[in-house]
């Protein structure tokens, strides 16, 4: 791990994402644990966490996620964090946690001005899997009326949010809305 300027929380950050560029996550682990003991002003703390999570994801490092989680699901400032929201969205849905997901939507519908199109896909994704059918269609409906589909969305993603549109809309028993989309998807 070489001796480096262990008194520097960039140096720390920057070692970790050299040990991710080689593949080597657990080393990499301890290299962000230490950037964030390091970064006592909170410089880079977006940054750790986000790469921290993706890192023990990649690791497959259960242990590592969770202590990660418990500091993205206890954070006050939710600001500049999307991509570490949607990498926690994720993983939380892998591990089928409805009780620590709820939460996490719970805080992320408090703080709007995080709000942006792949996070607005990963929030309409979890609420309609956790069947809060009228939320996620609320998500999908303000996805498309910002124009957010045509903003950092996948094919897939931009597909599923207007088949979900179509597919909620029936649920609530709105046929005709439903009908209608069915019948304007099917003509493209």
């Amino acid at each position: 791990r070489g001796n480096g300027n262990l008194n520097s929380a960039l140096m720390a950050l920057a070692n970790a994402r050299n040990y991710v560029n080689l593949s080597e996550y657990d080393s990499a682990l301890v290299w962000y644990n230490l950037a964030a003991e390091l970064d006592s002003a909170g410089s880079f703390r977006r940054e750790i966490a986000r790469e921290g999570l993706a890192c023990a994801t990649s690791a497959n490092d259960s242990l590592a996620m969770v202590k990660m989680m418990t500091n993205t699901l206890g954070a006050s400032d939710m600001e500049g964090r999307a991509e570490e929201l949607v990498i926690a969205i994720r993983w939380l849905l892998t591990e089928r946690d409805t009780k620590s997901l709820a939460h996490l939507l719970q805080k992320i519908d408090s703080h709007p001005a995080v709000s942006e199109p792949r996070l607005q896909f990963w929030q309409a994704y979890a609420l309609s899997w956790l069947g809060r059918t009228e939320e996620a269609l609320a998500e999908m409906r303000q996805l498309v009326l910002t124009g957010g589909l045509s903003n950092g969305l996948s094919e897939r993603q931009r597909s599923w949010v207007l088949v979900g549109m179509a597919d909620n809309y029936f649920l609530l028993g709105e046929s005709g809305v439903a009908r209608d989309l069915y019948s304007t998807l099917s003509s493209c």
